[in-house]
């Protein structure tokens, strides 16, 4: 598993990571863009371990956040004051963000990056809470709303059915929004011959970062379909769009980490990880391994049958969009129910608090 150490205190911060996370030219350069006031070092030991240490007579956060932003590419919001932002009574777009756990992050980078890009245009922010661990006190000035817990599918259709706007925005809380025209690009696509816009198409699957649609629109094809508890509900989604003839556009400018919510919800380091995911210190290659790992953990604990569960009934109802014949489809179902059956005893085939809670305490890194 990677090992890596990160301690803020005072005026001064320490990192400790395998030497392959970072190129020494990119660190070298991005040391050379920090303030002056900021001393900054780092070396190699012979355990191949790359410390990064910083020391300044300022603000020691505004330092990590502006350096790591600078080593990894990422776009800095974390100094942008949004404080005299309002929701406006008359949103043209309603910003939903699905906040589950990953509250500094949101916080310090989403919203900012969402109320500095959006050039002046009417907007509502609705956090949807559906999670653990999170201070809300900074969410409760835009709209704050609490839903089940964990439950994906539900948390999105609830922040839309409360959405004011004409258009709805949907967010995961692991990503950025880099895009100054974002809304005037979403509104014109959306008027031609276009149904939805999204920021990422990954593996056919239109991802929330964010999402844009017409409300009307989404409420129409039924929302997220909330058989989905926690995940694949967007890749439902995605085919529900396309089964109805309807086009995506990938077409929105952001950085989304992604699986960070996988990471904080499966690792038992949670709050050393959610504060070094806040201060954008890991790059998006290593938060994909830690994803890949925490997710392929959780299936050796039992979630591959809730999967199994989930593509069945996904199956059933693209059948059209997914196979090209009916042996194919017919082996697929074959395959999934036997491995159902195998694991017919689990408890994960109940998906539910406790057993969630369970697969958290079980999970070490």
């Amino acid at each position: 598993m990677i090992d890596f150490s990160f301690r803020v205190e005072s005026n001064e911060f320490i990192f400790r990571c395998p030497s392959y996370f970072y190129d020494l030219n990119i660190i070298k350069r991005a040391v050379l863009e920090v303030k002056e006031d900021a001393r900054i070092s780092y070396d190699v030991d012979p355990g191949n371990v790359l410390n990064i240490k910083g020391k300044t007579e300022g603000d020691v956060d505004a330092l990590v956040h502006h350096l790591f932003a600078q080593i990894n590419n990422y776009p800095i919001y974390f100094d942008y004051d949004y404080s005299p932002f309002v929701n406006s009574e008359k949103p043209i777009v309603s910003c939903i963000i699905l906040l589950t756990c990953n509250d500094l992050f949101v916080k310090n980078h989403l919203i900012p990056s969402i109320i500095k890009n959006s050039g002046g245009y009417p907007i509502e922010i609705i956090t949807v809470f559906n999670g653990f661990g999170c201070d809300l006190g900074a969410f409760k000035r835009f709209e704050l709303i609490e839903s089940d817990f964990l439950w994906v599918s539900r948390a999105y259709n609830q922040g839309v059915k409360s959405a004011r706007g004409e258009y709805v925005a949907i967010f995961h809380d692991d990503c950025i929004l880099d895009d100054k025209e974002w809304i005037q690009k979403a509104i014109y696509t959306l008027n031609n011959d276009i149904y939805a816009m999204t920021g990422e198409l990954r593996n056919g699957t239109a991802k929330c970062t964010p999402l844009v649609m017409r409300k009307k629109d989404y409420l129409q094809l039924g929302g997220f379909d909330e058989f989905y508890f926690s995940g694949n509900e967007d890749r439902d989604f995605t085919y529900t769009i396309y089964s109805n003839g309807k086009k995506i556009m990938e077409n929105i400018n952001s950085v989304h980490f992604q699986g960070v919510s996988t990471i904080l919800l499966l690792s038992s380091n949670y709050e050393d990880f959610k504060k070094t995911i806040s201060y954008n210190i890991l790059p998006l290659n290593i938060l994909k391994t830690l994803n890949e790992f925490y997710l392929r953990e959780a299936f050796n604990k039992g979630v591959k049958v809730v999967m199994a569960k989930y593509m069945l009934y996904f199956n059933d109802k693209f059948k059209r969009l997914v196979f090209n014949s009916e042996e194919q489809y017919n082996y697929e179902k074959a395959r999934l129910i036997k491995l159902m059956e195998e694991n017919r005893d689990s408890p994960f085939l109940e998906m539910n608090i406790k057993n969630i809670s369970g697969l958290l305490a079980s999970i070490k890194t």
